[in-house]
């Protein structure tokens, strides 16, 4: 690809020259490059993999995931990596699930409490499965792991449950995921609220 000055003796070119050159900028730089036809083998596998992708952008759009959940998901994305949006960390890990053939399950309106009474954490949300095994890990204002423990959906797939691991102090946050083998279902960085 080869920089330009003065693109066809003018000060700027865009578009395709007799189905052989396309001149474009990209972040300001002039360039020329030969046409390229994409390619669309729209073989099996990739139709496959469209409708994975299309799957996780529906759950991730027309699912229960609420204001909350979203931002939850920005908060992980962002620990992740600084460019990266909830949207994109959450696409990440469904359609990696997918792919690997695993069922996966959807976990929302998740809330997080910590008690000073009971020094425990209560989370109350929804899965999408009954009677579901599900794992909470608790991070300090780092980011670092302090703590996990488990928790499950009652039949009707409501958490309500205090979380069997005490702790001296309120992490900051909370990140709930599947506890079953296969399966893969989890939540963005929730912010864990103190109460009595």
């Amino acid at each position: 690809m080869s920089k330009l000055r003065g693109p066809l003796l003018s000060l700027g070119a865009s578009g395709t020259l007799g189905d052989t050159v396309t001149y474009a900028s990209w972040h300001g730089i002039k360039y020329a490059k030969s046409k390229s036809i994409p390619s669309n083998p729209n073989s099996g596998d990739q139709q496959t993999q469209r409708g994975y992708f299309t799957s996780v952008v529906e759950m991730f759009h027309d699912t229960d995931l609420d204001a909350d959940d979203k931002l939850a998901w920005s908060r992980r994305a962002r620990r992740v990596a600084k460019s990266m949006s909830g949207f994109n960390l959450f696409t990440k890990i469904y359609v990696e699930a997918l792919v690997a053939g695993q069922d996966t399950v959807m976990l929302t309106g998740m809330k997080a409490n910590w008690s000073a009474a009971s020094k425990k954490v209560t989370i109350t949300g929804t899965c999408s499965e009954n009677s579901f095994d599900l794992k909470a890990n608790f991070y300090n204002e780092f980011g670092v792991l302090v703590g996990s423990g488990s928790l499950s959906s009652d039949e009707a797939g409501d958490v309500d449950t205090e979380v069997d691991y005490a702790m001296l102090s309120a992490p900051t946050l909370c990140m709930v995921e599947s506890a079953t083998v296969g399966t893969t279902g989890s939540t963005g960085y929730l912010l864990v609220t103190v109460g009595a």
